[in-house]
């Protein structure tokens, strides 16, 4: 295939199998692409219009395709080559010296073995600690690349572990940062949290993408392994970009659109800008033409159709990621008692109530008024006049945003970067892309920014913390979400006036000292220390900034003073007491504080991971008239 990636127009004869039958093709570089000329087999057909950039070529009769990484590896692997050997070798009989469980050995020996792999690991089964033996077990130097949260935790790890690893730690953030400065490509990356690439279209994804690139060109040898705490996603497309980075061509689908066609059932409309899914090909017992289930598929359609079932091809999916992706379920591997869901309800004062009743009906859309509701029940409403200067959140302070862009001249088609003399280049190979600094939207370039201001309202939710913060006392540990800055800061102030240290963690950055975020961890060394040295501890923080990578396992609860509308942040926020090294002989305890309607309304919908933005206002009023909400226990706040 190398002969094929040269300048200039090239051929190569050859034979293409799918199983048995092989037919001989022709292939072809003309003008920057592949073009596959081979006798009629319905296999190989198939199979080449699921590749990146395929399309039929009326001129020459022959199907085409892009010249990138993911083509050649699919094509090497209808040439007879075996692509795949390396995902399919057996576990290495690696010896352990740390007393690590045995999930946590087979997570070692799958990634020193395949070298790029993808550890689909739930929340709490000890990813860190894998990737601190890998780091420590192959001596090269590694990138380290996670959200902010995860980052701090993974250093903290590293000092309480006594770790010698050779790491350089940045965000996501900072890696796309980092692509504007020409440096040699690692020999080793951890995409920690990696559902953060899942969007090919993203800048962060992109700059994956590229790095990973260029380890392949730099590094016969290389290791690139991404670590998510989802190892069962609402959305089966979440894993192709991921799968992408690790090995471009694993999956045969050459991009999202093509793997949709192949896992959904969906319909086109006209009015939309991507077609609507009717549901995922998950179950032989659903309808392969609108996506209901047999038992809602009763006789025919009105369209006329009879039931058709479906190829289970999510399975299917499964399978052929099987080798590449190991998933472990906290369930299958760890004793942890269930957490106990406590919703913990106030009655709302008559002026609450004629309030929120005025803000909501002065709404155009249900987001806004669920938010404002939201903002009420939380005790402030934001107003139109600025609040204190703080460090801009866009930038972090530094005035300028990097972006990515076309170099002038040159044009992107069918997967290709083409240069102003008409030259083709793949997508990957860095070709065309300049890096572009620009002055932060958000502060002009000054580096500093203005909080909203804040009008205060009376709401029993600071009562009710209260209550919790005495209740909690003896255990001196707790961890408390909010979902907007001003929450986080009418936290703050009730956790500092009842007595309380407060680490503070939020948008607006990281606030407390390192050994206090040590103090939250029972696995440390020193926690029966500063157990005695702080007998009193608040981690406060939004689940978005704060809900990913901590381990705060000695707090015995999470209360959430209020949610925002993401289901992942909440359910990755949960985990942060819910995992390995708790005390198993406390009941971990879940409690929300609702004092509007609306509270339960958007816990609801987390619990359900519905989305919410396509909600009116209408159909909000018509489900708060019957809210209910299962498996929780009800606890009333009377004052």
């Amino acid at each position: 295939m190398n002969s094929l990636c040269g300048r200039g127009n090239s051929s190569v004869l050859t034979k293409l199998a799918l199983g048995p039958n092989a037919v001989k093709c022709d292939i072809q570089k003309v003008k920057g692409r592949f073009v596959l000329k081979f006798g009629w087999n319905r296999a190989i057909k198939d199979h080449a219009k699921r590749l990146s950039g395929a399309k039929w070529d009326p001129d020459v009769k022959a199907w085409s395709i892009s010249i990138n990484a993911h083509n050649l590896f699919q094509l090497s692997f209808l040439m007879g080559q075996d692509v795949y050997a390396r995902w399919e070798k057996e576990e290495a009989n690696l010896v352990f010296e740390r007393p690590l469980m045995e999930h946590q050995k087979l997570l070692v020996n799958q990634a020193v073995i395949k070298k790029q792999h993808l550890w689909a690991a739930e929340m709490g089964t000890g990813k860190t600690l894998c990737m601190i033996e890998l780091m420590e077990r192959i001596p090269i130097t590694w990138w380290y690349i996670g959200p902010k949260s995860a980052c701090i935790s993974v250093r903290r790890e590293l000092t309480k572990w006594g770790s010698k690893a050779k790491v350089v730690m940045l965000t996501y953030e900072d890696l796309v940062k980092a692509l504007k400065v020409k440096q040699p490509a690692p020999e080793g990356i951890i995409f920690d949290e990696s559902s953060r690439i899942k969007t090919p279209t993203a800048q962060r994804s992109k700059a994956a993408m590229h790095v990973t690139e260029a380890m392949r060109a730099e590094h016969k040898e290389h290791y690139i392994i991404c670590a998510t705490g989802s190892p069962a996603t609402k959305n089966p497309l979440d894993w192709w970009h991921q799968i992408e980075v690790l090995q471009p061509g694993f999956l045969v689908e050459g991009d999202l659109s093509k793997l949709r066609s192949r896992l959904c059932v969906y319909k086109e409309d006209s009015d939309a800008s991507y077609p609507i899914v009717l549901g995922w090909r998950d179950s032989e017992e659903r309808c392969d033409v609108c996506g209901k289930m047999r038992d809602e598929h009763v006789g025919k359609a009105k369209d006329g159709h009879l039931f058709k079932p479906c190829i289970n091809e999510v399975a299917k999916l499964g399978r052929r990621m099987k080798d590449i992706v190991t998933v472990i379920f906290k369930k299958d591997c760890l004793e942890l008692p269930d957490l106990r869901r406590v919703l913990f309800k106030a009655k709302p004062t008559r002026e609450l109530m004629l309030t929120s009743q005025k803000v909501f009906k002065s709404t155009t859309t249900a987001i806004e008024g669920l938010t404002k509701l939201r903002q009420l029940s939380d005790g402030f409403l934001y107003s139109d006049e600025e609040g204190d200067e703080i460090t801009c959140p866009a930038c972090s302070g530094s005035g300028e945003l990097i972006t990515f862009g076309l170099k002038e001249g040159w044009k992107h088609e069918d997967c290709c970067h083409i240069d102003p003399s008409g030259r083709s280049y793949p997508d990957g190979d860095g070709a065309g892309i300049t890096v572009k600094v620009d002055t932060c939207y958000h502060c002009n370039g000054t580096g500093k920014a203005r909080t909203r201001g804040v009008s205060k309202v009376a709401s029993p939710k600071i009562d009710m913390l209260k209550t919790l913060l005495e209740r909690y006392e003896e255990a001196g540990r707790v961890v408390i979400y909010a979902g907007f800055q001003a929450s986080v800061d009418t936290v703050e102030q009730v956790c500092k006036k009842a007595g309380w240290l407060v680490f503070k963690a939020d948008g607006r950055g990281w606030i407390g000292e390192d050994e206090w975020l040590t103090a939250m961890d029972r696995g440390h060394p020193s926690f029966l220390d500063l157990k005695v040295k702080y007998p009193k501890l608040a981690f406060i923080g939004h689940p978005k900034t704060s809900g990913m990578g901590l381990t705060l396992t000695s707090s015995p609860v999470v209360i959430y003073y209020s949610n925002d509308f993401n289901a992942d942040d909440r359910v990755q926020s949960e985990a942060r007491i819910h995992r390995a090294g708790m005390d198993t002989n406390t009941c971990p305890t879940i409690i929300d504080l609702c004092v509007l309607d609306t509270d339960i309304y958007v816990l609801k919908n987390l619990m359900l991971k519905r989305t919410l933005q396509g909600i009116t206002l209408g159909q909000v009023a018509e489900e708060l008239d019957h809210l209910q909400i299962d498996n929780v226990e009800v606890e009333n706040y009377d004052g």
